[in-house]
């Protein structure tokens, strides 16, 4: 890897608008608890300091699915039309969007929401159509419910086991000050997994300011002069994060485990060490539908272009009634019989982000 190179960068013809991340910006989904939730997205030429995307207008809309609400946005953010919490933003001009701070929301959890369930975003950026890289258009990304949890920890994404197809995990690393004063400085100490790609690394996320040192495969997070408030003088500030992605090595087969454990530092005090994260690679994910049925239903590929596959869990019955699909406003645009169809033909759907539903099953695939 090579840091602290300068070069220049000019935008070439077309744009590349997408999506990066989304992130728990302040709280955590937790029963009859507010969370701040930052989407970073827009431009992609941003992040190199250029605006290719000037003038080009289009969509976003983030779809929240599992137990909680839209309850508003903080200041100086973008404000959607919201229907049955599908959040639609329209347009005119991403050149003029802040990337890190336009697309920022709260989200209110059920009181009854249960430990160990789900909140998933689907984000899809429009239009396709002239976009340079139509793969960072669509983004899914789920979060645990928690409860009386522990906030130095570390998530992994997609949760449970994942298939040998995975290309990336993405990595969380919550910290707060709980101690009696400010925390002058803090670092954290990540070892990558063997099995992970180490040439692949790329910071997401982060909360603060951070310096970033890579040797051999132990990466080091340094919050130089954080200065991060304690939790009982300032509990909303005492918060943050650093979230990252890696690929899996080509190498991985069925059976392998993927663990990661971060130590956190704050001054001079011993680490605390975060839970250890498990990433299993097997034939059989983890599926969280947060429906009623425990039964459950894959589709793919996903992305899909001309036709969508669909796989039935080993629980599901031989039937389900007929199959719909709904658009992202919630608007039914196609409908099959349902004898156990092992396919379905796409190829008449415009590009987008859609729901795919059978009986009490419903699952969502973007069209491209």
């Amino acid at each position: 890897m090579h840091y602290n190179k300068d070069f220049a960068l000019n935008c070439k013809p077309g744009f590349d608008i997408g999506v990066t991340t989304i992130v728990q910006d302040s709280g955590r989904f937790k029963p009859a608890n507010f969370v701040k939730v930052k989407a970073h997205l827009g431009d992609i030429s941003n992040l190199y300091g250029l605006n290719c995307a000037s003038g080009v207008s289009g969509q976003v809309v983030i779809t929240i699915n599992g137990p909680t609400v839209f309850a508003g946005v903080p200041n100086n953010a973008l404000m959607p039309s919201v229907q049955n919490n599908i959040l639609t933003y329209t347009i005119a001009d991403f050149g003029a969007l802040d990337f890190y701070h336009d697309f920022q929301f709260r989200c209110l959890t059920d009181t009854n929401a249960a430990i160990g369930s789900t909140v998933c975003f689907d984000i899809l950026v429009t239009p396709l159509n002239g976009d340079n890289n139509g793969s960072n258009n669509t983004l899914n990304y789920c979060f645990n419910i928690v409860n009386s949890y522990d906030p130095n920890d570390k998530i992994v994404y997609p949760l449970g086991n994942i298939l040998p197809s995975q290309e990336y995990l993405s990595y969380t690393v919550n910290f707060q000050n709980t101690g009696n004063a400010s925390a002058d400085h803090i670092y954290i100490m990540d070892t990558i997994s063997n099995y992970l790609d180490i040439e692949s690394f790329e910071v997401l996320a982060t909360s603060h300011t951070m310096q970033l040192q890579i040797t051999n495969n132990i990466v080091r997070f340094n919050f130089a002069n954080i200065n991060l408030p304690d939790s009982s003088s300032n509990e909303p500030a005492s918060h943050g994060y650093v979230q990252y992605r890696i690929k899996l090595k080509n190498t991985v087969v069925i059976g392998d485990s993927i663990k990661n454990t971060a130590f956190i530092f704050f001054d001079f005090n011993p680490a605390i060490v975060t839970n250890n994260t498990v990433s299993e690679v097997s034939l059989l994910t983890t599926v969280k539908e947060n429906l009623a049925s425990n039964t459950s239903i894959i589709v793919y590929p996903n992305p899909a272009n001309d036709v969508l596959y669909i796989q039935y869990g080993a629980a599901t019955k031989e039937s389900f009634g007929p199959i719909s699909i709904y658009n992202s406003i919630g608007a039914h645009v196609l409908n099959f019989s349902n004898q156990h169809t092992k396919s379905i033909d796409i190829a008449g759907l415009p590009d987008g982000l859609y729901f795919l539903e059978i009986g009490n099953k419903r699952v969502k695939f973007v069209k491209q």
